[in-house]
């Protein structure tokens, strides 16, 4: 079984998401370091479908935080 979303496209949203996009228009691309390294295998999901195992075991800060914004 498929479900298809459809939207209605909005004129207001349209000219808001224009404008907002206008706001960067000549800032500079920022550059970054970040590579994705060629690694086997694929994401480990959590239980609750979230795929943050390996940082939930690393920094147990973590689940706190994420604990504040979910509630």
């Amino acid at each position: 079984m498929t479900m298809k979303l459809q939207f209605a496209h909005q004129d207001c949203q349209t000219r808001a998401v224009e404008a907002v996009v206008k706001v960067f228009d000549g800032q500079p691309l920022a550059k970054s370091d970040f590579v994705l390294a060629n690694q086997q295998g694929s994401v480990a999901y959590a239980g609750d479908g979230t795929g943050t195992d390996a940082i939930r075991a690393k920094s147990p800060a973590f689940n706190e935080w994420i604990g504040k914004l979910q509630a």
